[in-house]
């Protein structure tokens, strides 16, 4: 809950912008010179917070409903409550993985990571027969 921020100035000391004592009903200054004194009504403190916060609130809202979204199109973000489901859901990430096109940057060969990991190992069975 917001408070009332205190009236500063009056209005004559502030177009003269001069300090104003801030005495009510009417300042040192007015008083003095038998002018009329009049502060500016209570205000409440303006801040951006509120419309920073409505707007993050709002993006916050759009991210939720597209990720509610991702989560729908996709039954492995079911919850995973289980070793079960943990186990699909790393299956599919292997295979994902095992699926994925390397290419090897010193030449134009592209090669699966089951094509390169087999490889690997016939080179290292020639290795230990020499």
């Amino acid at each position: 809950m917001s408070h009332p921020i205190a009236p500063l100035s009056c209005f004559q000391c502030r177009e003269k912008k001069l300090k104003c004592d801030r005495n009510a009903p009417c300042c040192g200054r007015c008083q003095r010179l038998a002018h009329p004194c009049d502060y500016p009504s209570a205000r409440k403190k303006v801040t951006g917070k509120r419309k920073q916060v409505r707007e993050l609130e709002a993006k916050l809202a759009e991210l939720e409903s597209k990720l509610d979204a991702v989560h729908s199109n996709n039954p492995l973000w079911g919850a995973i409550d289980g070793e079960e489901n943990a186990a699909l859901v790393m299956e599919d990430i292997q295979d994902n993985i095992e699926d994925y096109v390397f290419e090897d940057p010193s030449s134009s060969i592209q090669t699966t990571s089951s094509e390169r990991s087999s490889s690997q190992h016939a080179s290292s069975g020639l290795a230990k027969e020499l």
